[in-house]
């Protein structure tokens, strides 16, 4: 189960913030405070505690699409390797809206219907189709046309079908939380907690 800490941290890196404007001593604390909050995710910039700003910029070197293929290391703290455990349970909360595709990694993150896609079609550990592990989802679409073998199997067939559909725009990608399947502009600390929560039956009182 996620711990108190985790959701925290989600909490406050997912959930509308507010910009930090006093600087905190000592010295090499205050350039964690010009981080802020923004839908325009190219800009890396993210608000939240102190704690956080550090946690994006250090852990995930200021880019929040690390998070879903950063790999745990031994030198992790235990707050840091609780977070990145939690990311099959969290992942399907954090969807994101494609717009110019060039900040959202195509294999990893949650921006289709389909989840993440290595998953979804079932790749070997090494296998990208023929593309960098790491491409974005503007990568693969070259002047409008999607660079993608052609489909071997039904989801590949699925994928095709969809993307195809789906066309880049001039905007920025941004995130939606939507802890419940539908999206949120606000946190609720108690629904987080009836989600992570080991839910029993119910026993009847003698």
């Amino acid at each position: 189960m996620m711990g108190a800490i985790a959701v925290s941290h989600f909490q406050q890196l997912l959930a509308p913030q507010t910009q930090l404007t006093e600087p905190i001593s000592p010295i090499w604390i205050h350039g964690l405070t010009n981080f802020r909050c923004s839908p325009d995710i190219s800009t890396s910039k993210f608000a939240g505690s102190i704690w956080v700003a550090w946690f994006t910029k250090h852990i995930l070197s200021g880019n929040i699409s690390n998070f879903w293929t950063l790999r745990e290391k031994q030198t992790h703290s235990y707050t840091v390797k609780k977070l990145l455990r939690s990311r099959d349970l969290v992942f399907s909360w954090i969807k994101v809206k494609v717009g110019n595709g060039r900040n959202t990694l195509f294999w990893f993150e949650n921006w289709s219907p389909f989840g993440s896609i290595k998953d979804f079609l079932c790749l070997p550990p090494t296998s990208t189709l023929g593309t960098r592990q790491y491409t974005t989802v503007s990568d693969i679409n070259r002047h409008g046309v999607w660079s993608l073998p052609s489909p071997r199997s039904e989801e590949q067939l699925a994928l095709h079908t969809y993307i195809t559909a789906l066309t880049l725009s001039s905007e920025e990608d941004s995130y939606i939380w939507s802890p419940e399947h539908k999206p949120l502009t606000t946190y609720s600390t108690g629904t987080i907690y009836k989600l992570i929560k080991l839910h029993k039956p119910q026993l009847p009182w003698f």
